[in-house]
């Protein structure tokens, strides 16, 4: 193979190798961000639950694996994100609920019968009315889906781009090899006539032992012989 082609195949294989990962390194890059990526003291309550939050963050990572910092970023992101979007959720349930509690005294009073469909429409439009506060849960709400969203797109458009960058560089790198032209085919030395008058066979005479040599003599009077003459032949 000539260097040119070496170089070419070396680029192809690096293109492979930036997109195709080991399962041990893939293991081992789960580590890492692990240890270096988001901390759950970034987003955790002091009255939420840390080991949830690492557990939740590791099936991320294990769902995506990062292969590099950009895509880990994203991961993190879609991780706080979805975080923070289920505390909203408890907040919105934990709300209403301490809101029903307070009005219960009151609806007692007004109300002689009233279940629990009707009381929960009660505290919902008043906080809604009132307070204002479940816009407010609204308004995170739709936030954090849009930052999980966000995140989610971007890391899978990057994906895109990269294998398709990477199947262009291997396609190329292959019609690049296709259009090579084939290596040259080298003739075998050819082994140079070893006549009577040249040095290679007085060479050769000066190396037989003397029964080669008388053997060889013999031979060469042997076929100096003139031949018998033909029965047409004249004197």
């Amino acid at each position: 193979m000539s260097s040119r082609q070496k170089r070419k195949q070396a680029r192809l294989n690096g293109a492979k190798a930036a997109g195709t990962k080991s399962p041990a390194g893939i293991e081992r890059s789960s580590k890492n961000a692990i240890k270096h990526g988001l901390n759950s003291k970034m987003v955790v309550l002091t009255n939420e639950s840390k080991d949830r939050f690492d557990e939740m963050h590791e099936s991320y990572i294990q769902t995506f694996q990062p292969a590099n910092t950009v895509e880990m970023d994203l991961i993190d992101q879609m991780a706080a994100a979805q975080w923070r979007l289920h505390r909203i959720w408890y907040m919105q349930t934990a709300a209403l609920d301490l809101k029903m509690d307070q009005q219960e005294i009151e609806i007692e009073k007004k109300f002689h019968q009233l279940d629990q469909p009707t009381r929960l429409t009660h505290a919902f439009t008043s906080m809604a009315n009132e307070e204002k506060s479940l816009d407010l849960f609204l308004r995170y709400e739709t936030a954090y889906t849009r930052m999980y969203q966000r995140a989610l797109s971007t890391l899978l458009r990057l994906r895109r781009e990269n294998q398709i960058e990477e199947t262009l560089v291997e396609a190329a790198t292959s019609q690049e090899l296709r259009n090579d032209p084939p290596p040259a085919v080298l003739e075998p030395a050819s082994t140079p006539e070893i006549t009577q008058d040249s040095q290679e066979f007085a060479k050769l005479i000066t190396q037989m032992s003397p029964q080669e040599l008388i053997k060889y003599l013999a031979e060469v009077k042997s076929s100096c012989e003139p031949l018998e003459p033909g029965p047409d032949s004249t004197e």
